[in-house]
């Protein structure tokens, strides 16, 4: 029995130093592939930056085929040149310039200005309010329009629909908000009871709960889709934005007073309140990011607030010294992008409250009063008192393109779920369809069918390529150097250590094989390394 014993602790020992040796091949790859990668990224960097001088010179081909040099042909393929953000971003604004980009279809119909749309969520539908006092459902395919919603007997302000697509919720400037049957085009509630404007309506994930605020200092709880009343929310001034948790367990509203009152919808005929002093100013705009545990506070003090469901203060977001406008989280991460009255827009994560970049780029010359991130993640568009919407690259900050619209139009702009639509306003009351592109590939896919040349020799000796240092052709047996090695605490995110370290981001993806900027607290990550 004790040889049979010893036997079995041997044979441990070797699978466990099978194992670490494995493990420890795995980790040395790991490295070597950084070392081969480092001067490409660096290349890609350099070629970046001469594409978009040669893009704003206006040699927008030059720049197509520059960027196209810096990256990869197909995206995440290993043995492949590494992806980089800024050659991306070089090869939109190339490709801008080249293609010119005109709207796909012009929604047609309206017969005053258009303040809002939102696509259903399967994309099919745009729907769009206006001062006309209707709402359009539009066929996004063709263009044409599909239904005309009167019932509203002012200007209609928002329009919502229910995540099973059955309904559709508004609200307009006769103090009320109705909600749709799509099926048959038919008003099936009419909600009422304010005093005043209403600010603000928000609704659950299947519209079971529906969230009216006003300036009667009141905000209004009904049972959907019937328009039951449910609970009337007293507050001690105008109430100006209101949001509902998708499951119908928490609300918030916001007021002119500067205080957040977070609500326990588990009797949703007797909510309880927690009323918390959140800033000293009006609160203009509450945000829930996607995992929808807290609630964010966007102030005219120049500040942000982040608050959990329990009224514990989390964080402060600061950077800015104007009134804050607007606010957009990222679909799948923990990043928040903060238009100001300063005309900027500010990255911070969440619940850490760290700011991660300013835009500084030249952008809106006016107040960026909406702002909202493509579905992808990748994308950001504003949108300001300027007459422009700007597209960002998310990663970067770069401009990638405008959109210029009339002016005297206030308007807040939608992706279709898919990402490879942009509404934005058009001329005389009309909206206008454009493509996006959804994710890098696609641009790169894109670039490469509108390709009419390469580069020619001489201008491959003008931009170095023809140099092998510069080329960066890689030694086949790469020294493997010693790594620096950060261990992810709670709350840390891959942008904060980027940021931490001084690396840039596309750095820790490729050396920890990351396919996505999810992190976990314990996780240990690769930042850098040192040569042997």
């Amino acid at each position: 029995q004790r040889i049979a014993e010893n036997q079995t602790r041997i044979a441990e020992a070797s699978r466990l130093n099978a194992e670490y040796n494995q493990a420890q091949a795995e980790y040395q790859t790991r490295l070597a592939l950084l070392e081969r990668n480092k001067a490409l990224i660096l290349q890609a960097l350099f070629l970046a930056a001469l594409s978009e001088e040669q893009t704003k010179k206006g040699h927008p081909e030059v720049g197509q085929l520059l960027a196209l040099a810096a990256l990869p042909r197909h995206v995440g393929d290993p043995n492949e040149r590494p992806f980089v953000a800024e050659a991306e971003a070089a090869l939109y604004l190339a490709m801008d310039r080249l293609l010119q980009p005109k709207p796909l279809k012009r929604l047609i119909g309206h017969k005053n200005r258009v303040v809002y749309a939102a696509f259903s969520p399967d994309g099919k539908t745009l729907a769009t309010s206006s001062w006309d006092k209707t709402i359009r459902l539009w066929n996004t395919t063709s263009g044409t329009s599909k239904e005309v919603l009167r019932g509203h007997s002012h200007i209609v302000d928002r329009v919502y629909f229910s995540e099973d697509l059955r309904y559709l919720v508004s609200y307009a400037e006769d103090f009320s908000a109705r909600v749709w049957d799509l099926s048959t085009g038919s008003a099936v509630a009419h909600l009422t009871g304010h005093k005043d404007d209403l600010t603000c309506v928000a609704l659950t994930k299947d519209a079971s709960l529906i969230l009216t605020t006003s300036l009667d200092k009141t905000a209004r709880l009904y049972r959907g889709p019937s328009g039951e009343l449910l609970s009337v929310l007293p507050h001690d001034s105008e109430v100006l934005y209101g949001v509902i948790t998708a499951d119908g367990r928490h609300a918030a509203t916001a007021t002119r007073s500067g205080a957040l009152t977070l609500w326990d919808l588990s009797s949703p005929t007797s909510p309880r309140p927690l009323r918390i002093n959140a800033h000293p100013q009006p609160i203009t705009v509450l945000a829930l990011p996607p995992n929808q545990q807290g609630v964010l506070t966007l102030s005219v003090d120049g500040t942000a607030a982040y608050y959990d469901w329990r009224g514990q203060f989390l964080a402060r977001l600061t950077g800015a010294r104007h009134a804050l406008q607007a606010a957009a989280f990222a679909p799948t991460s923990d990043r928040v992008v903060i238009a100001a009255a300063d005309s900027l827009l500010r990255l911070y994560e969440i619940p850490s409250g760290k700011l991660l970049a300013t835009f500084s780029e030249k952008g809106h010359k006016g107040i960026p009063y909406a702002v909202t991130f493509s579905p992808s993640g990748l994308h950001i568009l504003s949108i300001g008192t300027d007459q422009k919407a700007i597209l960002w690259n998310a990663h970067t900050f770069q401009r990638l393109a405008e959109y210029p619209f009339p002016p005297h139009i206030a308007f807040w702009p939608a992706f279709s779920p898919d990402g490879k639509l942009l509404a934005v306003p058009g001329p005389k009351n009309t909206i206008e369809l454009y493509q996006v592109l959804p994710n890098e590939q696609a641009l790169i896919d894109l670039a490469y069918e509108k390709k009419r040349r390469d580069l020619t020799p001489e201008e491959m000796r003008r931009f170095f390529l023809d140099d092998p240092r510069i080329r960066a052709e890689l030694p086949q047996r790469p020294k493997l150097p010693r790594a620096r090695i950060h261990k992810v605490q709670k709350g840390e995110t891959l942008y904060g250590i980027a940021r931490q370290y001084g690396v840039m981001i596309e750095q820790l993806r490729e050396l920890n094989r990351l396919t996505s900027d999810e992190i976990r607290e314990g996780d240990s990550l690769i930042i850098t390394y040192t040569e042997p």
